[in-house]
């Protein structure tokens, strides 16, 4: 007949040591992720992309090299 001994503290900590180990790294990970994470950018409208001019009511052609026209680009706005 064999009897279990009861489990001692080190005995657990030892079979939840890898467990542990990766929760703890998990965990520094996210903290690290967010400490390297560049600051957000303000939406105060700082950093909009307007265009600087609108063109109308234009035409463009490209000429080919015996003065021939290759292309023509036109558009109203």
């Amino acid at each position: 007949m064999t009897t279990k001994t009861p489990a001692t503290w080190s005995d657990r900590l030892v079979r939840w040591y890898p467990a542990l180990l990766l929760l703890v790294l998990g965990g520094l990970t996210l903290w690290l992720d967010q400490k390297v994470q560049p600051p957000p950018v303000p939406r105060d409208g700082s950093t909009r992309h307007d265009p600087d001019f609108v063109v109308e009511n234009f035409s463009a052609m490209r000429m080919n090299i015996d003065g021939s026209q290759r292309y023509r680009c036109a558009a109203r706005r």
